[in-house]
């Protein structure tokens, strides 16, 4: 698989998984068993990790293009 289709994948599940996690914390009724604000830190910490490593797939597979 494309490294540039894997950073672009990664991409989205990461903005995906930002969006599903303000539905449960701030729109749905849903109780959670432990407290929100670790959810959210979680969430964040995950997806902020996860968008970084996919924009560096992202320009290394631009910058072998070029090559």
């Amino acid at each position: 698989m494309n490294l540039y289709r894997v950073g672009l994948c990664a991409m989205i599940t990461s903005f995906l998984l930002v969006i599903t996690a303000v539905y449960l914390l701030f729109i749905s009724d849903i109780m959670m068993s432990f407290p929100w604000t670790m959810f959210w830190h979680f969430t964040i910490l995950l997806t902020g990790l996860t968008f970084k490593l996919s924009y560096v797939m992202i320009l290394v597979s631009k910058s072998k293009e070029e090559k």
